[in-house]
């Protein structure tokens, strides 16, 4: 499900958000009413949920710190959280893609077990056929 991922900033006290919602105006102006100081947008952009947490991962990644929940210490530029936001995707592709190379390597494994348990069977029952004309014979 696509979300905004959000990155704003209360530059009185040198601290910003990364967040993620479905309405950024509703939540900037939800954000800004409880606010003691003015609360600035540095970036919107748009992506998948699970971009919130891969660009907070990032965000300590580059040495910002964490003050209190999702904000941070510092004042990123927009062109940094763009780069954020591009890395927090890339991760994620490469993080799909070895989920993908994982799975596809059970079933592979899955199907070479199959494919031993059937040979087995098969010499099973050739080895009582033999045994059994053997008896007849």
């Amino acid at each position: 499900m696509e979300a905004e991922i959000y990155f704003i900033a209360a530059p009185e006290v040198g601290r910003f958000k990364i967040g993620r919602t479905g309405a950024f105006d509703v939540r900037f102006s939800a954000l800004q009413s409880s606010s003691p100081c003015r609360l600035e947008t540095i970036f919107v952009g748009s992506g998948p949920r699970e971009l919130e947490k891969l660009c907070q991962q990032i965000a300590l990644e580059l040495g910002f710190m964490p003050a209190h929940g999702e904000w941070f210490t510092g004042t990123p530029t927009s062109e940094t959280c763009s780069e954020i936001l591009a890395a927090a995707n890339l991760r994620r592709c490469e993080e799909i893609a070895v989920m993908r190379a994982a799975l596809e390597l059970k079933a592979l494994e899955r199907r070479r077990r199959d494919a031993r348990e059937r040979a087995r069977r098969n010499r099973i029952t050739e080895t009582k056929a033999y045994f059994a004309s053997r008896r007849a014979a």
